[in-house]
């Protein structure tokens, strides 16, 4: 049993939501972006059934874009390797989903993010994070990322997403999208007494109602 994926069984159907319809994305090749979306995006049955579970989830919530052939970079959602989990939903072609994997022994980190007005831009950079403030002295990057050239590292495990499902967000991983629409997802970071949800954890809370 692999420590990166599983479907969860939830006991209602989420639909995509309207707001995808509305959002201007830049027009950018072989786009795979983050962008951070408002509460009322989220279906609260969500958050209802995760609390029944005693699992709250980070009020930082987003939504990730993969258009045909693009795909979003290999990187870690923390700035060092871990465990932490996040609840993904997709919507998309039946040939898109998620790669997790593995540095190569002498891989170096190549970017930080940035969030500008709610949309995530990656800066190609080397060397440590660095906050960078803007001209009224507030927080451009709102969280440091680590991330690498596909080249640097080892593809380890690879799934379509086509359910709801627990993702380890704390190992390297990225998205393709080799269908004819777009693909959508919706992350929540999940939390257990207001700290990090290991995988190992979810795994056990959640033991009944998920599957490979």
């Amino acid at each position: 049993m692999n420590n990166l994926h599983r479907f969860i069984n939830l006991p209602f159907i989420v639909d995509r939501p309207h707001q995808f319809d509305t959002i201007k994305l830049p027009d950018l090749p072989n786009r795979g972006l983050t962008i951070k979306i408002e509460e009322n995006v989220i279906d609260k049955r969500i958050l209802e059934w995760l609390g029944s579970y005693g699992i709250t989830a980070s009020k930082f919530y987003e939504a990730s874009n993969t258009i045909p052939g693009g795909a979003v970079c290999v990187h870690l959602d923390t700035d060092q390797l871990s465990d932490m989990t996040k609840f993904i939903i997709a919507w998309g072609p039946s040939n898109s989903g998620t790669r997790w994997w593995e540095p190569k022994k002498d891989a170096i980190p190549r970017y930080v993010t940035y969030w500008e007005n709610g949309i995530e831009i990656e800066k190609l950079v080397q060397g440590d994070y660095k906050c960078e403030l803007d001209k009224r002295g507030n927080k451009i990057v709102t969280d440091s990322y680590l991330g690498y050239e596909p080249e640097q590292c080892d593809l380890i495990y690879e799934k379509v997403l086509t359910y709801p499902s627990l993702i380890n967000a704390g190992r390297l991983h990225s998205t393709f999208n080799h269908g004819n629409e777009d693909r959508w997802t919706i992350s929540l970071t999940l939390l257990k007494d207001k700290n990090y949800l290991q995988f190992d954890e979810a795994l056990e809370i959640f033991k009944d109602v998920i599957y490979e």
